[in-house]
């Protein structure tokens, strides 16, 4: 179960990096609005890998963190972003459900 949920961590660590950088494509593009909604989804996984951390921490365990990896930096538009965001929410949930489980 620590390994999956350091594996969880990390999950939402990538989230964060890769929401971030659909923020700074969509502020590349002029697109404030999408920018600030991307920018806000970033925060939030952050949240999520903090409550993470946090769970490991108190319970005495070990956390370990990995490298993230290069982000992905540019889309074929809008909506390549969103399709991608569905697919790694999907993806992350997933996750999550296993941890349930």
């Amino acid at each position: 179960m620590l390994n999956a949920l350091n594996e969880q961590i990390n999950a939402e660590q990538y989230s964060a990096l890769m929401y971030l950088s659909m923020s700074a494509y969509f502020h590349d593009k002029g697109l404030p609005g999408f920018a600030n909604w991307m920018y806000v989804q970033y925060q939030e996984e952050l949240s999520h890998a903090n409550k993470f951390f946090k769970y490991v921490v108190d319970r005495g365990e070990k956390v370990e963190l990995k490298s993230i990896g290069q982000m992905p930096t540019s889309w074929d538009g809008i909506i390549e972003v969103y399709e991608a965001t569905l697919e790694h929410e999907q993806m992350v949930t997933g996750l999550i459900n296993g941890l349930m489980n």
